[in-house]
């Protein structure tokens, strides 16, 4: 976990000096070569420091990934892109790995194998067409598209018109300037933005890694509860439909409710002597997990869409980074809560409410287009002027930044 926070606020800034595919791509090669390196560590200490560049690739890939994808996707399936449950599909093939090999060893060159696909695919993956564009490399964005549009069977934008469109979109002097953590906390509405959505990252980094790291203290097998645990993720994908029409704030507000709620019944439960109390805690704190990592995955959306391109990673990173000072609080309340009866989930509640508050402040992202620049201002009123910025020709409805 201390090696994702270091990874989460280096890889912000590399991804928006250096590229999403680099970063991406970067981290990929860290995790191959750590996890396979940490398989013939001979100490538990050399195993911990692989496992801390481990982090730091997971740190990489977890800060990129999800703003890699939203760039190249129309804003109706941004939702869909966090909902598909690919993590917790992994997930549950990981437990089953474990399930059956048992030694450590075999498990991390195992880990190490899966990523050689993945770095094939460096060479098909593009580079963010609006990346290139913010920083001023508009004839490689055109590549881009165009080579997007030959596999749609679409005709390619005239490049002449599209120089004119990116240029006037971007106003040029966005790109002469290289955005870093400080531009983020010295504008105004961006760090209260900041503020606000860490406290919901917190959140959910100690309640989703409370819940997993807590697993060997529900009853039964520990594989099958590792297996059911995240298989209550893939019911998850019901906020792709929720996003969409309740909007990415009111979504999270509501899971965040909801699973605050669930989190005060385990914590119940467990001072109380009941006949069926494991299977209760059990039911429960299954609940509690798929609330959590759904309303995690609105909060990416929301995060994802609030930041402009040019430092759309930097702050994405931030919060990433943040999510994993409240997963190294997480083990610590657990072990804490074998002495305190309810204390792992009653301290999950408290900060699922705050959160659930907090994110009601901050301003609704659906139905607007993503934001490209710092300085650019887009009329708060719909409209129908298409754009090729805007994939699926949103409508820029989305309020100045400055």
């Amino acid at each position: 976990m201390g090696g994702l926070l270091f990874g989460g606020f280096v890889s912000g800034q590399l991804a928006d000096v250096l590229g999403r595919k680099f970063t991406y791509f970067a981290a990929l090669f860290i995790l191959l070569v750590f996890n396979g390196a940490a398989a013939f560590s001979t100490s538990w200490e050399m195993f911990a420091v692989f496992r801390f560049f481990i982090g730091i690739g997971c740190g990489f890939y977890l800060t990129v990934y999800f703003t890699f994808l939203i760039e190249f996707t129309p804003r109706t399936y941004r939702s869909m892109l966090v909902a598909l449950p690919f993590w917790p599909i992994f997930c549950i093939i990981y437990a089953c790995l474990c399930w059956w090999l048992h030694e450590w060893k075999y498990i991390q060159l195992a880990i190490a194998a899966t990523n050689i696909p993945f770095i094939l695919a460096i060479f098909f993956v593009p580079e963010s067409y609006r990346w290139l564009v913010s920083n001023g490399k508009i004839a490689k964005a055109h590549s881009v598209i165009a080579k997007i549009a030959k596999i749609n069977g679409k005709p390619p934008p005239d490049f002449k018109t599209f120089y004119e469109m990116a240029s006037q979109a971007t106003k040029q002097k966005s790109t002469e300037k290289r955005y870093t953590i400080l531009d983020v906390i010295k504008n105004r509405r961006l760090l209260r933005y900041n503020v606000l959505l860490s406290v919901g990252w917190l959140s959910c980094g100690y309640g989703y890694y409370a819940i997993s790291f807590g697993v060997q203290q529900l009853s039964g097998n520990l594989y099958v509860n590792l297996i059911l645990i995240n298989a209550m993720d893939i019911i998850g994908i019901v906020v792709w439909y929720l996003a969409n029409c309740l909007g990415r704030k009111w979504t999270t507000f509501m899971l965040f409710l909801i699973g605050g709620s669930m989190g005060i019944v385990v914590g119940i439960i467990q001072f109380i002597d009941l006949s069926d109390k494991d299977e209760l805690v059990n039911g429960f704190a299954l609940a509690s997990k798929l609330c959590v990592s759904s309303g995690w995955s609105a909060l990416m959306i929301l995060t994802s869409e609030l930041y402009p391109t040019v430092v759309r990673n930097i702050g994405y990173g931030i919060n990433n980074a943040v999510a994993r000072l409240g997963a190294m609080v997480a083990p610590q309340l657990v072990f804490a809560s074998e002495k305190i009866d309810g204390l792992s989930y009653l301290s999950f509640a408290g900060m699922m409410f705050l959160s659930a508050i907090l994110v009601v402040t901050l301003p609704e992202t659906n139905k607007t287009a993503l934001q490209d620049t710092m300085d650019i201002t887009i009329s708060q009123k719909k409209s129908d002027k298409q754009s090729i910025m805007n994939p699926g020709y949103e409508k820029e409805n989305y309020g100045t930044i400055d």
